[in-house]
């Protein structure tokens, strides 16, 4: 154990070599969005030891060839996209079709499930409040849809429920979140067509 500290170092140093050989040669540019993440020799290296390995990371798009072409924000990107879309489907079942999705899910759980998104979309809106300055658009865009969504089946559930003063009560909340988000639009556009006001000596 003593003397592991000899061949650690020395793997150090050719790590440190390696690096600066790869910055110094071609660099390897993403398949995807074209900027350049890493050295050319460095991703081809890693395609050949992971095909020794076993591990097959061949995609059918004969543009970018291999999964290690591409770079670490197009791969977050590409996670993002897999992940929505299955949103969207899973989403969209139980609106399309609503017998099969009754088959498959309790509604308890549906119930807790419909909860958890109301916290999940709650504390984002908290934390992009929290974080200062203007709300993103996403977030802005995030916060029309939901109170929009909630709006329709609220109305949906008064003209069909005995007691319908709860899901008024929830419309009419979510169309004022509506129109105050609209306010701050309208408000900001104002501002921003005014011209500067002028400094005072």
């Amino acid at each position: 154990g003593k003397f592991f500290h000899i061949f650690q170092r020395s793997a150090q140093v050719a790590v440190g070599l390696y690096k600066d050989v790869g910055e110094q040669g071609e660099q390897a540019k993403c398949r995807r969005c074209g900027d350049a993440f890493a050295s050319k020799m460095h991703v081809e290296d890693l395609i050949t030891v992971e095909q020794q390995l076993g591990y097959r990371y061949e995609v059918d798009d004969p543009a970018v060839e291999h999964y290690q072409w591409i770079c670490p924000r197009c791969r977050r990107s590409l996670l993002a996209l897999a992940q929505g879309t299955y949103y969207v489907v899973v989403g969209a079942w139980p609106l399309v079709h609503p017998r099969s999705f009754a088959k498959v899910a309790a509604p308890r759980q549906l119930t807790k499930a419909l909860g958890a998104c109301c916290v999940n979309v709650g504390a984002h809106l908290i934390r992009a409040a929290l974080r200062g300055g203007r709300p993103r658009r996403d977030e802005r865009g995030l916060a029309l849809r939901m109170a929009a969504t909630f709006a329709a089946f609220d109305f949906q559930s008064a003209c069909r429920r005995r007691n319908r003063s709860v899901p008024l009560v929830d419309a009419l909340l979510q169309l004022g979140f509506i129109a105050l988000w609209g306010a701050t639009a309208v408000a900001e556009r104002r501002a921003l067509g005014r011209p500067p006001v002028a400094a005072h000596a």
